[in-house]
C-alpha cells in the first residue's frame, strides 16, 4: 500500500510528467534539426497536419466504437478494445469510400458528412456509455515505473516520421525500399484520378487499380476532404503515420493484457518502432501500416482463449487483405489453419464465424475486380482470369514478381532470406538477438496459446516469403508486431534491462542513416506543387515547353502523380499496361492509340532512361527509338 501511495503521489506525477516533456521536447529537438532551416514551414506545416490527422482519428474511433461494442462487448482489456474501435472505424471509412467511389456520390461535401457524423457519434459514446477509469491508468504507471524510460524510445523515430511525412511525396528514402516510384506511380496516383473524375473505375493505363486499396481509400477520402490530389498528400503521408501509432498501441495492448505486465507493453511498443522500417514506411505512402494494424489486431483477438471474438478476428483479418493482397495467405490462411487445427478443442463455430467475418469486410474488393476482370484476385491468380492483360503482359506481370534467376535456387533463397532480413539494416539485426531472448524466457513469457500462434504465423511468413514472393525484405514486416510480441513477453521475465538497452543501441544505429536522409532532402519540406521539383529533372529547353502544362503523354515515364497538370491533360501508362501486340510501332503501344489520332496540340515527353532500366528488367518491352540520352519531346504530329 506505501507503494501504491507512493506512486500516486504529485511527485510520481511530476516524474511521469517530467519523462513525457522531456520527450516531446527531445523529439521536437530532432524533428528541427531534421528541417534544418525549413524548421519555420516544419512547425507550421506539422501543426496543421497532425490537427487534421486527430480530427481524423477521432472520427474514426466514433465510427469504429458502437459497431465494436455490439461485436465484442466487454470482452478485452479497455485498451485493446479503444485500439480495436479506431481500427475498425477506419476499416469502416475506407469500405463507405469505396462504396460512395464507385456509386460516384463521393465529394467534398459527403466526405466532410462522414467525419462529421464520426464526430458526433463520438461524442454520443462519450457521453452515454463512456466510464472512465483514472485508477487503471495509474496502475499500469506503477506496474511500469521503472521501465517507463524506455518509451522515450518511441520518440526519435516518430521524429523521423512527422518530419519525413512532410517530405514531396516519391522523394525520401531515394532508391531504397521503400522507394517512392511506387507511391507517385500508384499508391497516390490512382486516388488522385478517382478523384478527378469523382468515380472510382478501372484504370486500364495503370493496373494497380485493381488491387484492393483499403489503405489508398484513406489517401481518397482525404483528398476529397481537403479539397485536391495536393493539398491531401501530407494527409496522406500523416494517415501512415497514423496506422503504425496504432499498430504500435495494438501490440502494447495485447501484451498488457496478456502478460498484465506494464513492462511487457512498453517493450513490445519500443520493439514495433526501434527497427528502421517503421519510421521508413509510417512518413510515405503506402500500404503496409493498415496490413500490419489489422492483421495484428486479428491476431490479438483470436487468442484469446476466454469469451473470443472470433468474428471480430475474421473483420479485422478481412481489412488487412482489403489493404494487401500478401495478408490473404500471411494472415486469413494462416489464422484459419490455426482454427482448424484447435477446432478438436473449440469446435467448428469459431473457424465459421472467423471466415464469415473475413467474407463481409474482403469481399467488396473481390466482387469489384470479378465485375471488372472476371477474376476476384486480379492481377494475381491470373490462372483465374487475365483481364485485359494480353499474353505479353502476362508474362510480364509475371516475371516481375518472382525472384531472380540466381536466387531461384535453395541455395539462392536462403542467402536472400540472410541477406533481405537477417542482415538487412532496416531490420536492426533484432530477428537474432530477439530470437534469443524469446527462446531463454519461452516457458514463461505468453500464454502458450499466443506463444504457438505467433510462432507458427512467423513460421508461415519465412515459407511464404521464400517460396511465393520475389524475396523483397518489405514482404517480411509482418515480422515486426509479431516479432514485437514475442519479444516483449520475454522482456517481462528475462533480463529486462538488458533488452531496453539492445533495442535503444539497435535504434540508434538505424536511426542515424534516417536522420541523415531525411536531412539530405529537407528543402523539399512541405513543397506545395510537386511541379516545382518536377522540372528540375528535365533540360531548360524542356522544362521551359512545359511550363504552360499542355496536355502531354509521358512515355516511359510513370511517376504521373508529380505533374500536377489539370484533369484530362495528362497521360501515361505503366509499363505493365503497354500492349505490344496491338501496335506495331512501339510509341502507338506506349501511347495506347496510333501518335496520328493525339490531338495536335499534344507533346509526347519521352524519358530514354527509364525505357531502357523497363527493358534490362521486364519482359516483352516495346522500346521506340530513342534520339537522344535525356528526357526530350515530341509533337503529336
Amino acid at each position: 500500500m506505501k507503494q501504491n501511495d507512493a506512486n500516486s503521489s504529485p511527485a510520481f506525477w511530476r516524474s511521469v510528467g517530467g519523462v513525457v516533456t522531456l520527450g516531446a521536447a527531445g523529439s521536437l529537438m530532432l524533428c528541427v534539426v531534421m528541417a534544418g532551416a525549413m524548421w519555420p514551414v516544419l512547425l507550421t506545416r506539422g501543426a496543421t497536419e497532425f490537427f487534421w490527422i486527430i480530427i481524423y482519428a477521432l472520427a474514426a474511433l466514433g465510427w469504429g466504437a458502437r459497431p465494436m461494442h455490439w461485436i465484442a462487448g466487454n470482452s478485452g482489456g479497455r485498451a485493446l478494445r479503444a485500439v480495436s474501435a479506431a481500427a475498425l472505424g477506419l476499416g469502416l471509412l475506407s469500405l463507405a469510400t469505396l462504396g460512395l467511389g464507385l456509386m460516384g456520390w463521393l465529394n467534398g461535401p459527403v466526405a466532410w458528412s462522414l467525419i462529421a457524423i464520426g464526430a458526433l457519434l463520438l461524442i454520443w459514446e462519450i457521453c452515454a456509455f463512456a466510464q472512465p477509469d483514472a485508477e487503471a491508468l495509474v496502475r499500469w504507471w506503477q506496474a511500469a515505473a521503472i521501465h517507463r524510460v524506455w518509451g522515450l524510445l518511441l520518440m526519435p523515430p516518430l521524429a523521423i516520421a512527422a518530419t519525413g511525412g512532410l517530405i514531396l511525396p516519391g522523394v525520401l528514402w531515394g532508391a531504397d525500399d521503400p522507394a517512392g516510384y511506387d507511391v507517385v506511380e500508384y499508391h497516390l496516383q490512382v486516388p488522385r484520378q478517382w478523384y478527378e473524375q469523382r468515380q472510382i473505375t478501372p484504370l486500364e493505363e495503370n493496373v494497380f487499380s485493381y488491387m484492393p486499396m483499403n489503405a489508398e481509400m484513406q489517401s481518397l477520402l482525404a483528398m476529397h476532404l481537403r479539397g485536391g490530389p495536393w493539398a491531401a498528400m501530407y494527409m496522406a503521408q500523416y494517415q501512415q503515420l497514423l496506422f503504425w501509432l496504432l499498430t504500435a498501441a495494438a501490440v502494447w495492448a495485447i501484451l498488457r493484457e496478456r502478460t498484465a505486465s506494464g513492462p511487457a507493453a512498453i517493450f513490445g511498443a519500443a520493439a514495433v518502432a526501434t527497427l528502421p522500417w517503421t519510421p521508413m514506411l509510417a512518413s510515405v505512402a503506402y500500404n503496409e501500416g493498415a496490413m500490419l494494424l489489422w492483421g495484428t489486431l486479428a491476431v490479438g483477438w483470436i487468442a484469446r482463449s476466454i469469451g473470443p471474438r472470433y468474428l471480430l478476428a475474421g473483420i479485422f483479418a478481412g481489412l488487412a487483405c482489403g489493404a494487401k493482397l500478401t495478408a490473404l495467405p500471411l494472415i486469413f490462411v494462416g489464422l484459419s489453419l490455426w482454427l482448424l487445427w484447435r477446432v478438436r478443442h473449440t469446435g467448428i463455430r469459431p473457424l465459421i464465424l472467423f471466415i464469415v467475418g473475413t467474407g463481409l469486410f474482403f469481399s467488396p474488393w473481390m466482387i469489384r475486380n470479378q465485375l471488372w476482370a472476371g477474376n476476384p484476385f486480379f492481377p494475381e491468380a491470373l490462372v483465374l482470369g487475365h483481364g485485359h492483360f494480353t499474353p505479353a503482359q502476362v508474362q510480364r506481370w509475371q516475371a516481375a514478381h518472382t525472384p531472380r534467376t540466381d536466387q531461384r535456387s535453395v541455395a539462392g533463397r536462403a542467402g536472400a532470406l540472410v541477406k533481405q532480413v537477417i542482415f538487412d539494416w532496416r531490420f536492426g539485426g533484432w530477428p537474432v538477438i530477439w530470437a534469443a531472448i524469446a527462446i531463454a524466457a519461452w516457458r514463461k513469457m505468453l500464454s502458450v496459446e499466443l506463444l504457438q500462434l505467433t510462432l507458427g504465423l512467423l513460421v508461415g511468413l519465412v515459407v511464404f516469403w521464400l517460396c511465393f514472393t520475389h524475396l523483397q525484405s518489405r514482404f517480411f514486416v509482418w515480422a515486426i508486431p509479431l516479432g514485437a510480441i514475442l519479444i516483449g513477453g520475454a522482456a517481462a521475465v528475462a533480463w529486462p534491462r538488458l533488452t531496453g538497452l539492445a533495442l535503444a543501441v539497435l535504434g540508434c544505429i538505424g536511426w542515424i542513416p534516417l536522420i541523415t536522409k531525411v536531412q539530405a532532402v529537407s528543402p523539399l519540406l512541405g513543397l506545395e506543387d510537386p511541379w516545382v521539383f518536377t522540372q528540375q529533372l528535365f533540360a531548360p529547353e524542356v522544362a521551359e515547353a512545359l511550363r504552360n502544362q499542355p496536355p502531354v503523354a509521358l512515355v516511359g515515364e510513370a511517376r504521373a502523380f508529380w505533374f500536377s497538370w489539370p484533369a484530362g491533360t495528362l497521360r501515361y501508362r505503366t509499363v505493365f499496361d503497354v500492349q505490344n501486340e496491338k501496335f506495331t510501332d512501339p510509341l502507338d503501344a506506349w501511347l495506347g492509340q496510333s501518335r496520328a489520332s493525339l490531338p495536335g496540340n499534344m507533346r509526347i515527353l519521352i524519358d530514354p532512361a527509364e525505357l531502357a532500366r523497363f527493358a534490362r528488367t521486364y519482359r516483352l518491352v516495346p522500346v521506340p527509338p530513342l534520339v537522344a540520352q535525356q528526357p526530350y519531346l515530341l509533337r503529336a504530329h
